[in-house]
């Protein structure tokens, strides 16, 4: 599964090299001036759609994965199972963030010994002062995309649809069923009964999870997540009401001493925030440094740098 991810982010890191290519060869002064921005915007858009199919991908194989394993309890079923599936979808949420922030630049190779990939096209290179502003468009876009379309319209939509293929499949029930059914007055039980059935916490704290990890590892480079964060979260309180009231049936109550492995997981993610900030911004002013002492080595390009 992580192939799989690394794959993903591999064949977009083609795509944009090969994109790049070709529209510096369009003879189109226009084309030739927006190259980054076009590029940078449909790379994310892509990265954004992958890691929604692959999301629904990775639940759905750690539960098998978890059920292979065959847990004597259910408390250490779900633990196994938060576990795999945090792995899998921490990696396929920030696997295209952490190659911006760490890798794209890194291997373009120097003036006279560039890399090529394919032996045709030149490895990506970030922007003059680095690649913290492209980075913080990446993360803006997966970051309100992933809340807007996952956690927002999936999760009112599933539902509903759940429910409306579930109310397909009645309709093919014999005339007489039927009949009896229109005699009598449903009770409330029998619609409850049509409602979805109640699957646990793990996906609320799962997005909740996600989400803390883009407001806490890369807030360096993008300082309104937040806010988006926040926005998001006041939405969502009102449609989760909907939802748990409307669309679900009601949860059985279960006893819990705490939240269990989540609370190692925000705990590990908040550490591992420290690191991961204090790196980007090394990074972003490492790189910074270099472009000046290239610009102050260089004859016509000095003047330039100073006004600036």
């Amino acid at each position: 599964m992580f192939g799989l991810t690394f794959s993903a982010v591999f064949g977009v890191i083609v795509y944009r090299i090969v994109v790049s290519a070709l529209m510096a060869m369009s003879p189109d002064p226009e084309i030739k001036s927006n190259v980054r921005v076009t590029v940078t915007a449909t790379a994310v858009i892509i990265n954004l759609v992958v890691i929604l199919i692959l999301d629904e991908i990775y639940g759905a194989v750690a539960v098998w994965l978890t059920e292979l394993e065959i847990p004597r309890t259910e408390s250490s079923f779900e633990q196994h199972l938060i576990l795999k599936v945090f792995l899998l979808k921490f990696m396929n949420a920030y696997a295209p963030i952490f190659y911006v922030a760490f890798f794209k630049g890194r291997f373009a190779g120097r003036p006279g010994d560039y890399v090529y990939v394919f032996n045709d096209y030149r490895m990506e290179e970030c922007a003059p002062g680095g690649c913290l502003i492209e980075l913080c468009i990446q993360l803006s876009i997966i970051m309100v995309g992933k809340q807007l379309i996952q956690n927002n319209v999936f999760e009112i939509g599933i539902p509903k649809l759940k429910k409306l293929i579930r109310a397909w499949k009645d309709k093919g029930i014999s005339l007489e069923e039927r009949e009896e059914q229109r005699a009598r007055p449903p009770q409330q039980w029998n619609l409850d009964y049509t409602l979805v059935p109640f699957e646990g916490l793990t996906p609320e704290y799962m997005e909740m999870i996600i989400q803390f990890g883009f407001v806490s590892l890369f807030v360096a480079s993008f300082p309104l997540a937040p806010l988006f964060a926040l926005l998001n979260n006041v939405i969502e309180i009102r449609l989760d009401a909907k939802k748990f009231v409307t669309e679900l049936r009601r949860p059985d109550a279960v006893q819990a001493k705490d939240i269990g492995i989540w609370y190692n997981i925000l705990s590990g993610m908040g550490k591992f925030s420290v690191i991961i900030n204090v790196s980007v911004n090394i990074g972003a002013h490492t790189r910074i440094l270099r472009t000046r002492c290239v610009f102050l080595h260089t004859g016509a390009i000095k003047e330039i740098f100073t006004h600036f």
